[in-house]
């Protein structure tokens, strides 16, 4: 519960003071309390200064969180980082908010320095081991895949006012267990509370950022025609282990429970295989299904995915969780790499994969964009994602499922067009319950784009007030 939250619902919709005081007393177990929320809540719903009152309050879009799919890796939560990258002029950048790539970048010199941060799992908050493990190595995996060496680890911990502090312990020490393993040391950090004093309830969340430096690039704009995509195996991180916690299959947490794919990632910087490497990623928004698509985006091709292929690298422990589920694992994070390189190459990659006691295979291919149904066109800019499927394995009601737990037979293929959902697959009970595709997306998009203008012109307006004054 927001105390500051409610208090305001309260307070701006004309509720009367004294109704107000009762409902904030009963919440938080003090008159006195309730007293000095509503003094803090008409104060700042009544600003005097005007230039402050401009800069400080938001214009309200009209829209929630909920209902623009934020954090839920699909078409609705990619459209808002989009719009998001529109606020920062980043002239002095290499990669950045506009590339929508797993890390930002700069440059020093010759060298590339390497930026990356993940939010720790929403509904890991009463697992915090579990969750600071996930988050961390997914902060390091995020400058792996950008083709340089992680250095350093930074965390953020935030605890709502009434979690126990024994939380953020466990949340650090499952950071700390991949940070010792991988002799990448955690250098600073903070620790706050959510809302101060106003935010009741347990609820723990924060951040992991991973810091490094190198001297090559693998962004996903660098993905050429007549490349391939290869996958290495996976078991997925933070979501499958929500997945599996909420949905009563606990004991499939401990296959995610690895560095593999870290590991890998390390020893292929330090090759001189990397050079051959034209980008890298990690499947994980939104699934393959939302990454091919903005892979394909960045770099203008069509790419085309072999699902059997696909379907065969995933733990089987944690395929057939998803299978029983009716969780198509196309739309989840699944937590491999994904390398794209030319076809000639892509035997010694795989070798070398294979080596460092990891599966991997080649699940797609990348051609040019072109006009054609399997592929979605904005304008005059052509591009797409094409999915391999078995079709006497398809089903009406998501996930194909396999004549063996493990891996498909050969069977009948169909080529469908694989795009984005509004969300990601809902993979908890709650998410199945909320999975609701909008009625009217471009009102949702025109509103969303209309905040982001207000923004941009508040933000300017305050570069030249500061300017004016030198």
């Amino acid at each position: 519960m927001d105390l500051e939250g409610r208090a305001r619902q309260l307070y701006t919709t004309g509720v009367p003071k004294k109704q107000i005081i009762e409902e904030l007393s009963n919440l938080s177990g003090s008159v006195e309390k309730a007293n000095a929320i509503l003094n803090e809540i008409i104060n700042t719903e009544n600003i005097s200064d005007e230039f402050i009152q401009k800069i400080s309050c938001f214009k309200t879009s009209g829209l929630t969180a909920d209902q623009t799919g934020l954090g839920c890796r699909g078409e609705g939560d990619f459209f808002i980082h989009r719009k998001l990258a529109e606020l920062f002029n980043n002239q002095n950048s290499i990669i950045d908010a506009r590339d929508q790539d797993d890390a930002g970048v700069v440059q020093v010199g010759k060298d590339y320095i390497i930026v990356s941060v993940d939010g720790m799992h929403s509904r890991l908050s009463h697992f915090p081991f579990i969750a600071g493990f996930h988050v961390a190595r997914a902060a390091i995996r995020d400058t792996l895949v950008m083709g340089c060496e992680p250095k350093a680890l930074f965390s953020d911990i935030h605890l709502a006012n009434d979690g126990d502090v024994a939380k953020i312990f466990d949340y650090s020490a499952g950071i700390a267990v991949v940070s010792e393993l991988s002799e990448i040391p955690l250098i600073s950090g903070s620790t706050l509370r959510i809302g101060g004093d106003l935010v009741l309830g347990d609820r723990l969340t924060g951040c992991v950022g991973c810091v490094g430096y190198g001297e090559q690039l693998t962004p996903r704009r660098n993905v050429t025609v007549g490349d391939v995509l290869v996958m290495t195996e996976g078991a997925g991180g933070g979501t499958i282990a929500t997945t599996a916690l909420y949905n009563g299959f606990s004991g499939i947490v401990t296959e995610t429970l690895n560095l593999k794919n870290i590991f890998l990632g390390l020893k292929l910087l330090r090759s001189p295989l990397l050079k051959k490497v034209h980008a890298i990623t990690d499947i994980t928004n939104g699934g393959l299904r939302g990454d091919a698509f903005e892979i394909a985006k960045s770099a203008n091709v069509q790419i085309t995915i072999n699902e059997r292929e696909f379907r065969n690298l995933i733990n089987p422990e944690v395929l057939r969780m998803l299978t029983k589920l009716g969780i198509d694992p196309l739309g989840v994070s699944i937590d491999s790499l994904l390398l794209i390189l030319p076809k000639n190459d892509a035997d010694e990659v795989l070798r070398f994969i294979n080596d460092n006691g990891l599966k991997a295979s080649i699940v797609g291919h990348v051609e040019a964009a072109k006009s054609m149904d399997a592929i979605e066109q904005h304008g005059d800019v052509l591009y797409g994602v094409k999915l391999i499927k078995p079709s006497k394995a398809s089903t009406a009601h998501g996930p194909i499922k396999p004549r063996s737990e493990d891996a498909y037979t050969d069977l009948d293929e169909q080529i469908i067009k694989l795009e984005p959902k509004y969300r990601e697959e809902p993979y908890t009970p709650i998410k199945k319950v909320v999975n609701v595709q909008p009625k009217d997306l471009e009102k949702i998009k025109t509103a969303i784009s209309e905040a982001v203008e207000i923004s941009k012109e508040k933000k300017e307006q305050l570069k030249n007030w500061i300017t004016s004054r030198g």
